[in-house]
């Protein structure tokens, strides 16, 4: 299932067409999902539309951030290795640094989502 919702600040200096396919598939090997299984959607924010309190030029005006909402949250332990991953992944795609990339997750999806009207159970 794994849903990822990618939002890049700031302008990309890769294509971007074919961006969220490469993360898909990417992230999908990682995950061990069947095709179709890992969905990803990207948008896109201005600088512009960034800010951090008490601060002119932002630190993480160039930053992605990215949700990640699992059928069923793995493990800590399990989690602290994937997000590690998840950044590397990212951030080489992006072309940005790794530190760049903030992985937020959601709480497991079961009972949460439902996918055409079918709860996730």
């Amino acid at each position: 299932m794994p849903l990822v919702e990618i939002e890049i600040i700031g302008e990309m200096t890769v294509p971007e067409p074919g961006l969220p396919s490469i993360l898909a598939d990417e992230l999908g090997l990682l995950f061990g999902s069947a095709p179709g299984g890992t969905w990803v959607r990207l948008r896109k924010l201005p600088k512009s539309h960034y800010a951090e309190n008490g601060v002119v030029h932002p630190l993480g005006a160039d930053a992605i951030f990215v949700k990640i909402t699992h059928r069923k949250l793995p493990g800590i332990e399990s989690l602290k290795v994937e997000a590690r991953s998840i950044s590397e992944i990212i951030a080489k795609a992006c072309e940005r640094r790794t530190e760049q990339v903030h992985v937020i997750y959601e709480p497991s999806g079961i009972g949460r989502i439902a996918f055409g009207g079918n709860l996730v159970c």
